[in-house]
């Protein structure tokens, strides 16, 4: 009797033993079905530095590793601890991109904050220091296809000149043109340029032109026949005056008084003829000229003046320097 209830007692001992292993082993199995690796987690800017006003893209990649099930959830962007969007759902690969273009000029301390899912727990990425420096000022460069052109005096030559606009500037550029050759003139097509605030090159020409020589010397056609004229003109007033005085010889003594008084307009008049016409015998010439270019090389700059525009762009002068052969004319 005692012997069959030790066994029973045995018997009940081992079956709540057995119970208790198998409730451990439910319980083991249980958890790890439940249970959470942690993911790995990586986080990249599109660029660095950046500009102020620039869109910076942020991504985070989350990943389980090779082979396993790839992490669902969200990502947290934050800005020193400071988030700077809403949660961003992974994708298919298990990444999620935050773009912005408002991050302050300083040095920013960048996360990404994983939420975790069913197989991964959550988990912070490693500081990324995104720095954000100013924005260049607005410009623009000025430069020429050819610099050196060669034209004959009295003709024209074209220079072409291209502006291209930087960090979106969207000033006025006038044009003029300074340390020109004497007797040079210079005029622009078009006379102003404005950007639209793209990068796109925008030409304007300069057209040079040149004064040739005007100058003419006016000399008789045969000098020493006029020279004879003159000479034969003074002899025939002398013959004439001559003659003159022979008759007045002939007059009476009374009215000899009236008659000297004649003579003085003749001899007067004959002084005047005798003059003049040696004055004639040299010939005589005479010449204009305008302000001629110089035959050579000559140098000159253009200046491109442009306003702020709104973009607050660059206004001091952009001068290039141009050269100008001027040649004598073949014709």
């Amino acid at each position: 009797m005692r012997k069959g209830t030790q066994r029973a007692g045995k018997h009940q001992e081992r079956t709540k033993i057995l119970y208790l292993v198998f409730f451990i082993l439910l319980v083991c199995l249980a958890t790890a079905s439940f249970a959470q690796t942690t993911p790995t987690i990586t986080l990249t800017s599109s660029v660095n530095p950046g500009i102020n006003g620039q869109a910076v893209s942020f991504t985070a990649t989350v990943s389980g590793g090779s082979g396993a099930a790839i992490p669902k959830g969200t990502v947290t962007f934050l800005d020193s601890g400071t988030a700077l969007y809403f949660p961003v759902t992974l994708n298919a690969t298990g990444a999620a991109v935050f773009t912005s273009s408002n991050l302050s000029v300083a040095t920013h301390s960048i996360t990404a904050r994983y939420s975790g899912d069913n197989n991964y727990s959550a988990v912070t990425s490693s500081a990324l220091s995104e720095v954000i420096v100013p924005a260049p000022a607005s410009d623009y460069t000025l430069t020429a296809s050819v610099l050196t052109q060669s034209v004959e005096v009295g003709s024209s030559t074209t220079y072409s000149l291209t502006i291209t606009p930087t960090n979106g500037y969207n000033g006025t550029i006038t044009f003029t043109c300074s340390g020109l050759p004497l007797g040079t003139g210079c005029a622009f097509n078009p006379s102003s340029l404005t950007p639209n605030g793209t990068e796109s090159d925008l030409i304007t020409s300069v057209t040079v032109t040149t004064t040739g020589n005007s100058s003419a010397l006016r000399t008789p056609a045969n000098p020493k026949s006029e020279n004879q004229n003159a000479l034969l003109t003074s002899l025939g007033g002398l013959f004439g005056a001559f003659v003159f005085l022979g008759n007045g010889r002939r007059k009476r003594i009374a009215s000899l008084r009236s008659q000297n008084w004649a003579r003085i307009p003749l001899l007067g008049l004959l002084a005047a003829t005798i003059i003049l016409s040696f004055s004639s015998c040299g010939g005589s010439s005479s010449s204009t000229s305008g302000s001629t270019t110089p035959i050579g090389t000559q140098t000159f700059t253009v200046n491109a003046t442009g306003t702020a525009g709104t973009n607050g762009g660059n206004t001091s002068v952009h001068q290039i320097s141009l050269t100008l052969i001027v040649t004598a004319a073949t014709s």
